[in-house]
């Protein structure tokens, strides 16, 4: 049998109700406060025993007075790139205890409480006027409690181009690259750089934009692009790579009529250097075609060994190549020529057989165009009397004359002919 003390039932905040022969008693309290938060103790006894039994009311409060720490009146918090940010969070705790969480962009970042939760990193350009949520939550609520704060991050100037940092361009083109900026707070006019081969920085262009008209070989290497603020220079580099057709030349020696290997070299140089020949012409000192020959793939030419009539093997030889690139008038394939020709090993003579009444006094030597060459210390013209075979009416008699003889101690290219 229980028993319930009557001052229990004060102002009628209080009610105890059940079956009591059965022994339930159920306490009731109606608007329920803070106030009424401690330990209830229900004493009974039981066949002449007592019972007793205690529970604790506490009640169920949402966390309050949510706030962070460092935020200013705009809920914004002020950082640098490359310091510490700290974000704290802070509330009056409910009951039971809250979770707190920090989130940005919908993506939980942190989760811990109760009471406090710190989020620190040191700050990048990228976290300019991001937004970081505080949230907390605990049974009380239907809806978490929430406070946001955005960053107001200072960093140097982010700088980028508009298209690749590797630009290839043919000669002769023209080139135009802009610079974009971003910084906080705002940063200068961006200027361009050029890096010579020494490292030496030059002045390009004082204003975002690189412009070249008309693009020359000289014109590739590094270009920087650069702003600062209060904060420090931002750059960012590009790099120009012109490409140019090869130009040609032909490195050889002239050869004697007995050397068994005769080499011609085409060397060529441009942009880029993967080059592709082509067979070699051979043509006459008046430009008739005589023959294609195969060359080797590095550009050279070995003529093929012959025993007789090596003079043959004189003219001009013509490399052709191409590394992809079309020159200003679009043509691809690039060319140049060599006149090789065959030195006498030996002194060399030219014999002429003349009749004339009365002796030749004077003797002039011409070359194919009538021009008088000088040549009075390289030859030497002597003759001799001889019988000679000549033709009158048609009839081949005997009839003096005299043999000429004319003696080159040199034989080079403007001899032959």
């Amino acid at each position: 049998m229980g028993s319930i003390s009557a001052g229990f039932f004060m102002h009628g905040k209080f009610n105890v109700t059940g079956n009591f022969s059965n022994g339930d008693y159920i306490l009731v309290i109606t608007n329920v406060t803070a106030a009424d938060q401690g330990d209830y103790t229900c004493d009974i006894v039981v066949d002449g025993k007592p019972l007793q039994h205690t529970v604790q009311l506490k009640l169920e409060q949402p966390p309050t007075q949510m706030a962070i720490r460092g935020s200013d009146n705009v809920d914004q918090l002020h950082g640098t790139e490359g310091q510490r940010i700290t974000l704290t969070c802070t509330v009056k705790s409910g009951h039971p205890g809250e979770t707190l969480l920090w989130t940005s962009n919908g993506t939980v970042i942190k989760v811990g409480g109760p009471r406090i939760l710190t989020l620190d990193w040191f700050a990048k350009w990228s976290d300019h006027l991001q937004n970081y949520t505080c949230m907390a939550n605990n049974s009380a609520m239907q809806e978490p409690l929430k406070k946001t704060v955005q960053l107001d991050i200072a960093y140097t100037p982010v700088l980028s181009t508009n298209g690749s940092t590797e630009i290839k361009s043919f000669e002769g083109q023209s080139l135009y690259v802009t610079c974009d900026q971003s910084s906080n707070p705002p940063s200068s006019e961006p200027n361009w750089w050029n890096v010579d081969v020494m490292g030496l920085k030059r002045l390009f262009s004082n204003s975002r934009i690189l412009y070249i008209n008309v693009i020359t070989r000289r014109d590739s290497g590094i270009y920087i692009c650069e702003a600062s603020n209060t904060v420090g220079t931002g750059s960012t580099n590009i790099s120009i790579n012109v490409l140019y057709p090869p130009s040609v030349r032909i490195d050889y020696n002239n050869y004697t009529e007995n050397e068994n290997r005769r080499e011609l070299l085409c060397v060529a140089n441009g942009n880029p250097d993967t080059y592709t020949f082509s067979r070699w012409e051979h043509k006459s000192k008046f430009g008739e075609h005589i023959r294609f020959i195969n060359g080797y793939t590095n550009g050279s030419l070995v003529l093929p060994a012959t025993r007789t009539k090596s003079y043959q093997d004189s003219g001009f030889y013509v490399c052709t190549v191409s590394n992809g690139v079309p020159d200003t008038h679009g043509q691809v394939n690039q060319s140049n020529d060599a006149f090789l020709f065959a030195r006498a090993d030996e002194p060399t003579y030219i014999r002429l057989e003349v009749y004339s009444v009365p002796k030749v006094t004077e003797i002039q030597l011409k070359d194919i165009n009538g021009v008088l060459l000088n040549r009075e210390r390289e030859a030497v013209i002597t003759d001799e009397p001889a019988l000679l075979r000549l033709k009158f009416h048609n009839t081949l008699v005997k009839s003096d004359g005299y043999r000429l003889k004319i003696h080159f101690s040199t034989f080079s290219e403007i001899d032959v002919g």
